[in-house]
């Protein structure tokens, strides 16, 4: 079964084990409510990408989100199980992206429709409970791109100019 792959910010998800920023007192079963800043939504509708089930296309897609982001930078991502989101309820779409890479915009990327606060809540409790999460480092994401670039995947016109100057190009 393929995967469902949303960016997140990490440090929402999991603060510091003690101290200032930790999450011991959420109670168990709840989820801490500023993981819900990752799931914003535009008219009921939240973006996503597919990633099938072998993985095989995790780097494609990390390189699609990298590429439309104004500067070089350390990307965070969950998976969740396809099966689990549309147990939620929720109905999933295929619908083309909006990246510089659009042989991964027009293959794998989906948008969730429809969604109520509730679905939201739950597609982010279930992340949370059963998703996995991980972070790319900025220096993988900087191969991903020159790589891609040098392959003549991404359009260039569209990458932020910041990005383009990061990574080497003109």
């Amino acid at each position: 079964m393929p995967w469902l792959l949303r960016q997140i910010i990490k440090g929402r998800w999991y603060g510091p084990p003690e101290g200032p920023g930790s999450y011991q007192w959420v109670p168990e079963g709840e989820v801490q409510a500023d993981v819900l800043g990752d799931f914003r939504t535009e008219q009921g509708t939240l973006s996503v990408w597919e990633i099938d089930e072998g993985c095989n296309n995790l780097e494609a897609v990390i390189t699609a989100l990298s590429s439309s982001r104004s500067n070089l930078q350390n990307l965070d991502y969950v998976l969740v199980e396809q099966e689990i989101v549309a147990g939620l309820g929720i109905k999933i779409e295929g619908i083309p992206g909006d990246t510089p890479y659009e042989a991964a915009n027009q293959a794998w990327h989906r948008d969730l429709r429809h969604l109520t606060a509730t679905h939201v809540a739950r597609l982010a409790f279930s992340c949370l409970r059963t998703g996995t999460s991980a972070r790319v480092p900025r220096k993988h994401i900087a191969r991903l791109l020159a790589e891609a670039v040098q392959a003549k995947k991404l359009e260039l016109s569209l990458m932020h100019e910041n990005l383009r100057r990061e990574i080497g190009i003109p």
